[in-house]
């Protein structure tokens, strides 16, 4: 799943003093530390100050901010110079500094975005399973298939509040006179009603969804 997003400026400033990143991490200072983060690392690019956009200096850098942290000390940042396929290098004072979403961020995102995806992929498909005799819920399956035939099936739904916003489904595939019945546990409801559901015909179905203390068909 890919995503696109455009590069937008969170906060630029300028360096207050010369930035010398022979060790790591370096000290950096901005003049305005407006809109710039004051906890947790960011990602920023800084360039030569006589151009006006990143884009023109082909000697950029990408750097990893960390705010010190401190009452006084705003704008004061432990930097992590070569980011991203970048070089590390000295900046003069008065150079240009933005903190903005950066390439490497995207990926990160896009691959935080994928992770989810997948996992909500995986919960939405599920198990489906058959049954032709009594049969509680577990909440593993994603679909219940009735065979009851001459038996009568009651399947038991799992307990709601374990299960807040899954939906169930339970389908009869037989065409036989039994009943299939598909009941809450003791105390919990359907529609707010405490009445089973029956399903009399073949490929009658219902679906089911929980809003953490009940059932309700959808």
């Amino acid at each position: 799943m890919a995503i696109t997003l455009k590069n937008t400026n969170f906060a630029v400033s300028t360096l207050a003093y010369d930035l010398d990143q022979r060790w790591q991490p370096s000290h950096l200072i901005v003049t305005d530390y407006t809109n710039f983060e004051l906890q947790g690392k960011f990602r920023a690019v800084i360039w030569n100050g006589s151009v006006q956009s990143p884009l023109d200096d082909p000697d950029r850098e990408i750097v990893e901010l960390e705010p010190f942290g401190y009452d006084g000390f705003e704008g004061n940042y432990n930097c992590y110079g070569g980011m991203e396929g970048t070089e590390a290098r000295d900046w003069a004072a008065g150079s240009k500094i933005a903190h903005v979403v950066t390439a490497g961020k995207l990926d990160e995102l896009e691959a935080e975005i994928n992770l989810k995806a997948d996992s909500a992929s995986a919960e939405k498909k599920g198990n489906v399973v058959k049954r032709s005799s009594n049969y509680s819920m577990t909440g593993a399956e994603r679909a219940v298939l009735v065979n009851a035939g001459v038996s009568n099936v009651k399947i038991t739904l799992p307990a709601p509040a374990s299960f807040t916003g899954r939906v169930f489904v339970v389908k009869r595939i037989d065409g036989g006179s039994a009943e299939v019945r598909i009941s809450p546990k003791a105390g919990e409801l359907i529609d707010t009603q405490s009445a089973d559901i029956l399903l009399p015909s073949q490929w009658e179905k219902v679906q089911l969804i929980s809003d953490g203390t009940d059932w309700h068909t959808v």
